[in-house]
């Protein structure tokens, strides 16, 4: 279903889907989507970041020790919003909004 509508829709990257363990994750170009984040998803994205690693929780948020293991390792924790997701939902709404941001940047700042 992703392929096909990554077809449809002209994706030129399409994105990779990895499941694992949490202690896997690296937090080098991590972003953690979370209902607690503090940080911004559009401010990141000005980095430049050629590659970024996408985390998601469960429907009801991460756990205290999750949130302690992202903190603890440095990992940049985006805010959501207020709206709740299921999982499905807030990976095309984050998908979404990384296009969206990507599209604008693009045209701010011209790569020659």
């Amino acid at each position: 279903m992703i392929a096909e509508s990554s077809k449809q829709s002209f994706l030129c990257n399409f994105p990779n889907f990895y499941f694992t363990s949490i202690k896997d994750i690296p937090s080098k170009n991590t972003l953690v989507f979370d209902f607690q984040g503090t940080g911004s998803l559009k401010e990141e994205l000005k980095k430049n970041l050629n590659s970024i690693n996408i985390v998601f929780g469960p429907d009801i948020g991460f756990s205290q020790n999750e949130k302690k293991f992202f903190s603890e390792h440095s990992f940049y924790v985006v805010n959501l919003g207020n709206t709740v997701f299921r999982f499905e939902t807030a990976a095309i709404y984050v998908l979404s909004s990384i296009n969206y941001e990507y599209e604008r940047l693009l045209k701010n700042y011209p790569h020659e």
